[in-house]
């Protein structure tokens, strides 16, 4: 049950990047931040990102090299990438 939840987590985010235009290979956040603003927005988003990480790498494994996931914040601040 926590793998589906945590699955939904990652897919819902992969969603929103796309809808925001942020592609595998970007590198620039939508709203730019301070790296104390980010590095605070990591601290409060922690369940999200270790989520996010035990989803991701296994899932990763299985694609082409060429894919990615990327997790984005409700306000399109990219949180974390996995490539």
């Amino acid at each position: 049950m926590k793998n589906s939840r945590n699955e939904r987590i990652v897919l819902d985010s992969w969603r929103r990047c796309a809808q925001a235009g942020l592609s595998p290979d970007s590198t620039r956040q939508l709203y730019p931040l301070s790296d104390q603003q980010l590095k605070t927005m990591c601290e409060q988003s922690h369940n999200d990102i270790s989520a996010f990480e035990s989803c991701a790498v296994p899932a990763a494994a299985s694609l082409p090299k060429a894919s990615a996931f990327l997790l984005v914040s409700q306000q399109g601040i990219l949180l974390k990438k996995n490539t």
